[in-house]
């Protein structure tokens, strides 16, 4: 049998890890930045790449903002698909 102490300190250190994140988001939204931690791609930069390319994958997309979630970059690609100034094809992203 385990000792009642023992598993009080075993829970003690599992809930202070989980509060920590907690205490983290606190700081950075006290800061001004968004809670998810995601810095904002501008759409014309995003353009601007596919542009300069022929024919781009989404994997490049992302890895050059790389600073930005993979789900903004794909919501901007999708937003700009649906305002016909870029297409898909065969995976790849190009200009219109």
């Amino acid at each position: 049998m385990q000792n009642p102490t023992a598993k009080r300190g075993q829970t003690d250190s599992m809930m202070g890890s989980a509060e920590e994140p907690a205490m983290k988001q606190q700081k950075i939204e006290k800061h001004g930045v968004e809670s998810s931690g995601t810095t904002g791609v501008p759409e014309e930069s995003v353009l601007e790449f596919v542009a300069s390319h022929d024919g781009v994958l989404l994997d490049k997309v992302v890895k050059r903002f790389n600073g930005s979630r993979r789900e903004s970059v794909v919501e901007i690609l999708d937003s700009l698909e649906s305002e016909f100034k870029i297409y898909r094809k065969n995976r790849k992203y190009m200009m219109m």
